[in-house]
């Protein structure tokens, strides 16, 4: 969140700074200080980046639930749900097909022309099922980072980030890859980034800690210090999930560009359809990078709670409580999405009904997942009858 957006005077962002200052790594500031919106946010932002006993206590005993092997089979068993997103597309689709007929006949008898409502198409499915693949990479390194963990190896991913995007401002602007040029303008975007650069670099930064909050854990101790050993299970349960944000934001990505550039009147495998994908995905607007962002977040469990759930966070957090509840959000976040699964049961789920009240490809989703759950379910209660399960 961008402090200047707040109420703060500079004085106090200054104090603040100053009481924050023996913090090891910058996004743990970042972290804390997102959750910042009034005075006595600031108070709890503060405190939480001072480690005391009883956090250190509460940190060594998150860290022992989670270091054995079953926590981490679990959790990846849980990331496998990523690979239903491309039958969950083409659930949309038929969804979609399926719907359009009532819309048209309710138009008609209120007398109304139908407009036509926004629907996934058959070949996001395929578009997806790519950009999964493509986010593997992606995901690869940012898992690499996370249990390297020390901000010199963060710092330099970013790097080659601004490198990256670099290479493709400058083969827009004509140069030729490999040559003097090419080098000398990558390298001059990368040291002196324009604001739009400096937004995106700080997107892919924030992909790490956003992995990383799923644990709710204190901020990263001094590298080489007992506690940072203690934090190791914290380290590679982010490093799991480092793979499935990423593959889940490039699929989404790519089946949102196919869909934007066949309604822009693209035709589809064409080399000016392949390009314009590319074009979005490489240069997603700030509405659509906040959609890439939740894509990752609902696969991950890291949506932020609502008002309730922040409240029993505050509840828990720093006191006895959280020996017995230690993990709050990732729980509250999975019995939602499994929820969402559950034909009936997702009804529970205010979003699922302003989602299906709202219509469109949000209503599409709903039904789909339903009845990808509705399968799921019905093929568990047959084995169980004929003793295969």
């Amino acid at each position: 969140k961008d402090i200047r957006a707040t109420d703060f005077s500079p004085k106090q962002v200054s104090a603040m700074l100053d009481k924050l200052g023996s913090t090891q790594d910058v996004m743990d500031i970042a972290r804390v200080l997102s959750s910042v919106t009034d005075p006595a946010a600031a108070v709890r932002a503060a405190r939480e980046l001072n480690r005391t006993p009883i956090k250190t206590g509460i940190e060594i005993w998150k860290a022992s639930i989670l270091s054995g092997l079953t926590t981490f089979e679990a959790n990846l068993m849980g990331a496998t749900a990523i690979f239903l997103a491309p039958i969950e597309r083409l659930g949309m689709t038929a969804a979609g097909a399926a719907f359009e007929p009532a819309g048209r006949c309710l138009a008609k008898i209120k007398g109304k022309e139908y407009v036509p409502e926004t629907k996934a198409n058959i070949h996001e499915a395929a578009a997806l099922a790519m950009g999964l693949m493509k986010g593997a990479s992606d995901g690869l390194k940012m898992a690499g980072a996370i249990l390297q963990s020390a901000h010199k190896e963060r710092t330099e991913l970013v790097a080659r980030e601004a490198r990256r995007l670099g290479g493709i401002q400058a083969v827009s602007e004509g140069l030729v890859a490999g040559t003097p040029e090419f080098r000398a303008r990558v390298a001059e975007i990368a040291q002196a980034p324009s604001p739009a650069l400096v937004s995106k670099l700080e997107a892919f930064a924030a992909k790490a800690q956003r992995v990383e909050d799923k644990l709710e854990h204190a901020p990263q101790a001094a590298p080489g210090s007992a506690m940072y050993l203690a934090q190791t299970p914290f380290r590679i349960l982010s490093a799991t999930d480092a793979l499935p944000r990423a593959m889940a934001e490039r699929g989404e990505a790519y089946a949102l560009a196919t869909r934007d550039a066949l309604s822009e009147g693209f035709a589809i495998g064409t080399k000016e359809f392949n390009a314009r994908v590319n074009d979005i995905v490489l240069d997603p607007t700030p509405e659509r990078a906040a959609v890439l962002r939740a894509t990752g977040d609902y696969n991950t469990f890291t949506q932020k709670l609502g008002a309730r759930g922040r409240a029993l966070q505050l509840v828990v957090k720093d006191s006895p409580l959280e020996f017995i509840a230690p993990f709050v959000k990732t729980p509250i976040n999975l019995m939602k999405f499994s929820a969402g699964y559950m034909p009936g049961f997702n009804l529970l789920l205010r979003s699922a009904r302003e989602d299906l009240a709202a219509g469109g490809v949000r209503r599409d989703r709903v039904v789909a997942r339903m009845a990808i759950g509705a399968a799921i379910g019905s093929s568990i209660i047959a084995g169980v009858g004929m003793g295969t399960v």
